[in-house]
């Protein structure tokens, strides 16, 4: 994928390799400085098909992203 910046928070990825009959996939991401030490990251198709970027979530972000995703511990049980 072509990666470039797109306005100060922003990047976008574009597909190089193959085209679906809607265009080369296209993803937009925000991201979002919640806290110094954390980040949001906001992302959405931009272009292209829907079944090609619900392919490219499943199948490659999500799993680059496994090791970093943080989920809250589940909340300790209250003593009475």
């Amino acid at each position: 994928m072509r990666v470039t910046k797109s306005g100060a928070r922003g990047v976008r990825f574009e597909g190089a390799e193959r085209g679906g009959p809607k265009g080369l996939l296209a993803v937009a991401a925000d991201i979002f400085s919640v806290a110094p030490s954390l980040l949001v990251v906001d992302d959405k198709k931009d272009g292209g098909d829907t079944l090609e970027y619900r392919s490219f979530c499943s199948d490659e972000l999500r799993p680059a992203l496994k090791d970093i995703i943080w989920a809250a511990d589940p909340a300790p049980a209250a003593v009475v």
